[in-house]
């Protein structure tokens, strides 16, 4: 709102009509690098919003793998310590066995 009233008083008090075109085209310059998707083509803002949502889901989808490789790991992990216990325990069997 202060922008509008701003804009309003600069164009109240500019001098002459030149003056006055000159602040209008400053602030529709300064929207446009507040918004530089405006000065896009219908397509080339089309195409960028389809980057930034395919740059969105290849994130999501990184954090996903990541999340997958840790959670295999730590099972890959628990089966190599159950495969180590029952080895011991196989081991200590066939040594409890009586020797023929």
């Amino acid at each position: 709102m202060a922008h509008s009233i701003d804009l309003y008083e600069a164009i109240a008090n500019a001098p002459d009509e030149r003056k006055r075109a000159f602040v209008i085209a400053q602030a529709f310059a300064r929207f446009l690098d507040r918004h530089p998707e405006l000065r896009m083509s219908n397509e080339e803002y089309r195409l960028a919003e389809r980057e930034r949502l395919l740059r969105a889901e290849f994130d999501h989808l990184r954090t996903l793998l990541h999340d997958t490789e840790s959670r295999l790991g730590r099972q890959i992990q628990d089966l190599r310590i159950e495969l180590q216990d029952t080895r011991h325990r196989l081991q200590q069997a066939i040594d409890a066995q009586p020797r023929r």
